[in-house]
């Protein structure tokens, strides 16, 4: 794999993880997000109420 991969890998892994962090500090009404396995940042389980 290339540097260029692996650098837009841990850039996606970097903001998913940001994402879920500002998710969980500031809850959105009728939505609930979170990962499936805490070791695994791209498999989330979502819940929307509506």
């Amino acid at each position: 794999m290339s540097s260029k991969g692996v650098n837009g890998t841990t850039s996606n892994h970097l903001i998913l993880k940001r994402q879920l962090q500002e998710l969980t500090k500031h809850p959105v009404e009728g939505f609930s997000a979170g990962l499936v396995d805490d070791s695994n940042l791209l498999e989330w389980e979502v819940l929307i109420i509506g």
